[in-house]
């Protein structure tokens, strides 16, 4: 509104939301994407609901939920196409603190940004996709001694049906 970034404040909501389950309620990216879609909420561009986990994951790591603005992130490579194209060393970029009113605290963002680098670890190191689950209480924190993949849990197929951790090798 007049050449400043406004919160829609409903939408605010879910941005907070998605933080909250993120970094509170230990959601992955995945889940919190379900979620979403089971509620029928749009997605940022509005047009459906059908959210997935790189909308989830764009929301975790943008930095103008912060208040800030980096900017130049794309360019429009020919200006007879209009296209845009990822900025990756083309042109510099600007980075601008307490650009705008934030959605959710510095701290928030920070320790965001620390859980998904600590994610991402876990399943590069396990070679899973998505290992972090807060559905159970030890999904994503048991490690497989002989071959580093997490433990999963898992129904035996036996008649009583009992619950057991299993890593996916063995």
């Amino acid at each position: 509104v007049d050449g400043k970034i406004v919160i829609d404040e409903e939408q605010a909501e879910i941005v907070r939301l998605i933080y909250r389950m993120f970094l509170k309620e230990g959601k992955t990216c995945s889940g919190i994407a379900e979620y979403l879609k089971s509620k029928g909420i749009p997605t940022p561009s509005g047009k459906n609901t059908n959210w997935t986990k790189n909308n989830i994951y764009s929301i975790l790591s943008n930095e103008k939920y912060k208040g800030d603005a980096l900017l130049q992130k794309t360019y429009t490579a020919d200006y007879l196409e209009h296209k845009l194209v990822p900025n990756k060393g083309e042109l510099p970029q600007y980075y601008v603190e307490n650009n705008h009113e934030p959605i959710i605290s510095r701290e928030t963002f920070q320790q965001t940004q620390g859980e998904l680098l600590r994610r991402e670890h876990l399943c590069s190191a396990s070679g899973m996709r998505e290992v972090h689950s807060c559905k159970y209480a030890l999904s994503g924190r048991m490690i497989c001694s002989c071959c580093g993949s997490s433990y999963r849990r898992m129904r035996s197929k036996v008649p009583t049906q009992n619950t057991i951790w299993r890593c996916k090798m063995h």
